[in-house]
């Protein structure tokens, strides 16, 4: 099933990073949504704000040091239903889209889960920090 980009705009990826994705997911049998993709210093900035008060949960890098900031990242979740309007979301990481997305991912050579440090939807470039432009 084709990678189905919610409100984002993929162009703002990497090209490499962006094919790495549509390559690998495109082929899946599972429904995946990315939810986030390329988010300025600015949306940054301000997600780590609402962070520090409170207003948000979840996993918040700080400003600089996240691979959204340069195109390097994407949050996905799996929809369980395509076939009902809207997205039906589930971050059950034992269901099978989940199962296959984590096992592809271990083996893909430049793409990297964010399991490791408790945000499984997270994808994002193995060691990202290189590919930043100087």
């Amino acid at each position: 099933m084709p990678l189905i980009w919610r409100d984002e705009n993929p162009l703002s990826l990497d090209p490499a990073f962006y094919k790495d994705l549509e390559d690998l997911i495109g082929p899946s049998p599972f429904h995946f949504v990315v939810t986030h993709g390329y988010r300025s210093p600015e949306k940054q900035r301000e997600l780590y704000r609402q962070k520090q008060l409170g207003i948000i949960k979840g996993k918040v890098a700080t400003p600089g040091n996240s691979p959204h900031e340069y195109g390097l990242a994407v949050d996905v979740v799996l929809d369980t239903d395509p076939a009902k309007p809207g997205l039906q979301p589930s971050w059950d990481l034992k269901l099978a889209g989940w199962v296959w997305l984590i096992a592809k991912l271990k083996l893909h050579p430049r793409l990297k889960s964010g399991i490791s440090f408790d945000d499984a939807n997270h994808i994002e470039r193995y060691k990202w920090r290189n590919y930043i432009p100087k």
